[in-house]
């Protein structure tokens, strides 16, 4: 079972001579809820994952699988439960049965066995199961669920279950006294006849979702007769569309769930937010909405719940006592517009002070006076929501709610009459002065408002972008390395334009490039200036002709005098973008960050020259960290300390490129990218064989004599880098056997190209 799932477990009484039978049942129901051609009945039909008959109970056991955070429960439980359940639930559920009805009646689905115990409620949303249809090889219908349902002997509980939802032939047949009538009555029912029957017994519980069927004294039910419940909330509007769609289908008269609302009463004054909020301050507070920044609270007051929620999930994970403070605001705010937002607290609305005040002499706080404008600007955004999702797919449901809306927009007529008479000065609001997070040297481009599919991008944001290598670059890899693991949303910004000179330091492969012209910013400022995210560079810098590769490799290139590079750093923080000399640094001590150097080629290619991960400080590596240089065809992978690679391995990507005799590999201290120090292990290799040496290097020259030692397959495993740490007193032995001792003099031939090439260049 997955591990966001749990068993919904349901139990069938079945003696020994009636198990063949109730498993046909059960294996129609199973074989309905996994067709595949059509996902309708997936989502009208209990899937059943297990079943198995207990022998000792006499019972099947059934097993669903649900999502864990959904409750489920029969209707039958959910009635006994919830007798005063709230008015949206019950419209909720009055959809669902509306859609089952249109479903079963549409893919001519008999069921033969709806009542409320047969229906599953999984969250919000309802399914059938325990279908009691079967056929015989004619094509007949057999009798199996009308002989457990009306010819054995019930009592009052289980009665109670069935005959409300009888329709009047069915109920004619039951109350049959003469056993042997009933069952030829009920044999002579036809498929049509239990269609009806389903479609009766869904339309009685719709009503009892708004009169509990104790009250019926007769059955069948006049519903024109009924008086309209006594349920807060429920309008006259929306029990007059309640009691006119029952009625309908207890007459089998055609409906439709379109136009249900008379449109001579639909309210058609909203606030007008253009003579009540500044142009600047409705811009701001959409900026504000985009940013994960702390803002000026009274902003809060231009949002609706949907945006509030998402400002608060936004800054979820901000630590800040500010940040604090903000999420107490938005929750305060949160519970006066869920009073708009939520039918069932309608009457709280009306009970309030909302339509008892008088704006112009003064009675309410300006604070009181932005919530209530709050709300109606959440009542006007409600009606709009509903009047659009209501178009493509007519739901019983949103109309319902749109009614109570328009009641309660009705009921609010003065408050929205003494609002119009408001001007922009009466909201403290307007009053505020934008704050602007992004420092002024930076211009604004874009905004990655939700996760974008990693094959598409959009052709806006190209045409943005400062330069021709930068829009090659997106268009070439997309948004996978950019938008992956990121916050959002996510903004751009490029500096503004200005003479800027190229800063790079000659020989200075380790320290990484900072305050080049076409750099752009892709993450978030805080209130304090302080930009996290990721940053891009495309540089221009003059070609090493450097004829002796490092390790000598036998490739040889033709170089170009420039080189035009594209550097993409990833998971960083800036802390003084506005100052002229930029300080670059890991967002987080604890996550590494990411550099990845491209070259621009020709034919718009680009080729990756360099990849590191690990930490920045001041520009520079630092602490735990591995620089990949593929032009070099060397990694180093070990401890940095202001940009000097300190302690580690230096080693070879690819082997084949090297000479006879090379090392391929080099482990201990390093100073000046060579290494220094004592005990330091160097590999070799050879057509035949690999060795190594452990000794003492000096600026990148060994010194002294070195321990040598032939590698053979029995015995190579000791050689990686973790092992030599841990030698144990077997391999300690097998070395003491296997040493040679030979000068630096016979050594290092093999190495001086290359050590007196590197120190020259970091010189």
């Amino acid at each position: 079972m997955a591990d966001n799932n749990k068993n919904f477990e349901r139990y069938k009484k079945c003696e020994e001579n009636e198990k063949e039978q109730m498993e046909k049942l059960i294996q129609y129901q199973k074989g309905l809820a996994e067709k595949k051609e059509n996902q309708q009945y997936q989502q009208y039909i209990l899937r059943i994952d297990s079943y198995n008959y207990e022998e000792k109970e006499k019972q099947y056991k059934i097993i669903s699988q649900v999502e864990k955070k959904k409750k489920a429960q029969s209707l039958l439980q959910y009635f006994k439960e919830n007798k005063k359940s709230n008015l949206a639930s019950r419209y909720n559920i009055f959809d669902n049965l509306l859609q089952i009805a249109e479903f079963l009646k549409n893919q001519n689905i008999p069921h033969n066995n709806i009542i409320p115990s047969n229906l599953v409620l999984v969250g919000d949303k309802l399914y059938l199961t325990d279908f009691g249809f079967l056929q015989n090889e004619k094509q007949e219908p057999v009798l199996f669920q009308d002989q457990l349902n009306f010819m054995q002997n019930l009592n009052q509980e289980e009665k109670r279950q069935i005959y409300p939802y009888l329709n009047t032939d069915l109920l004619q047949i039951v109350r049959e006294e003469d056993d042997q009538k009933k069952r030829e009555k009920l044999k002579s029912r036809k498929v049509e006849n239990v269609k009806q029957q389903d479609q009766y017994a869904l339309t009685i519980i719709m009503l009892e979702l708004f009169y509990p069927l104790d009250d019926f004294k007769n059955l069948p039910i006049d519903i024109l007769t009924l008086e309209q419940p006594k349920i807060p909330n429920l309008t006259n509007e929306a029990w007059k569309i309640i009691k006119d769609l029952i009625d309908k289908r207890l007459k089998n008269e055609p409906y439709s769930l379109e136009k249900l609302i008379n449109e001579e009463q639909i309210p058609q004054y909203i606030i007008n937010k253009d003579n009540l909020i500044k142009e600047d301050i409705q811009k701001y507070s959409q900026q504000c909405l985009e940013e994960n920044a702390i803002f000026d609270k009274s902003i809060l007051y231009l949002y609706n719940l949907e945006e509030l929620r998402h400002k608060q999930n936004q800054i979820k994970k901000q630590d800040e006592k500010d940040f604090e403070n903000l999420k107490e605001e938005i929750k305060k705010l949160q519970e006066d517009l869920k009073k708009i937002n939520d039918i069932d607290k309608h009457s709280e609305i009306k009970k309030d002070d909302l339509n008892n005040f008088d704006p112009s002499e003064n009675n309410l706080s300006e604070k009181n006076l932005e919530i209530k404008l709050c709300q109606l600007l959440q009542l006007d955004y409600e009606i709009k929501v509903l009047n659009e999702i209501n178009q493509p797919q007519n739901s019983i449901c949103n109309t319902l709610k749109l009614v109570s809306f328009y009641e309660l927009k009705r009921q609010l007529k003065d408050v929205y009459d003494k609002f119009e008479k408001l001007k922009q000065e009466d909201f403290s609001f307007n009053q505020k002065v934008p704050v602007k997070q992004q420092p002024d040297c930076l211009e604004y481009l874009y905004t990655f408002k939700i996760k974008q599919n990693s094959e598409e991008i959009s052709q806006c944001f190209l045409n943005l972008l400062p330069n021709q290598e930068f829009k090659q670059y997106f268009e070439r890899h997309k948004t996978q390395y950019f938008l992956k693991d990121t916050s959002f949303p996510l903004q751009v910004f490029q500096k503004k334009k200005k003479n800027q000179t190229n800063n790079i330091e000659k020989n200075q492969t380790n320290r990484i490039e900072k305050n080049q012209t076409n750099r752009i910013y892709i993450g978030q400022f805080n209130s304090q200036q302080q930009f996290k995210g990721q940053v891009i560079d495309k540089i221009e810098v003059e070609r090493k002709n450097n004829e002796n590769f490092p390790f000598n490799q036998r490739r040889k290139q033709l170089l170009q005098n420039k080189r035009t590079l594209v550097k993409h750093y990833f998971d960083i923080q800036i802390d003084n973008v506005s100052q002229e000399n930029e300080t670059i640094k890991s967002s987080d001590d604890k996550k590494k960050s990411c550099i990845l150097e491209l070259e621009f080629q020709e034919f718009l290619a680009f080729k990756v020259i360099k990849k590191y991960k690990g930490l920045i400080a001041e520009n520079m590596y630092q602490d735990g960290g591995i620089l990949i240089d593929y032009e070099k065809n060397v990694i180093f992978n070990g401890n940095w300390n202001s940009g000097e690679f300190t302690d580690g391995s230096l080693s070879v990507i690819d082997i084949d490129l090297l000479e006879l005799n090379s090392p391929i590999k080099i482990i201990g201290n390093f100073k000046n990218w060579l290494p220094d120090g004592q005990n330091i292990t160097t590999y070799f290799k050879n057509k035949k064989e690999e060795h190594i040496s452990i000794g003492d290097y000096k600026n990148g020259i060994m010194t002294g004599s070195h321990e040598h030692y032939l590698i053979n397959k029995e015995k190579n495993q000791w050689t990686d880098e973790k092992d030599l740490k841990e030698i144990n007193n077997q391999k300690y032995s097998w070395m003491e056997q296997n040493k040679e001792h030979k000068t630096f003099t016979q050594v290092f031939c093999c190495l001086f190209s290359y050590f007196i090439n590197q120190k020259n260049n970091t010189a």
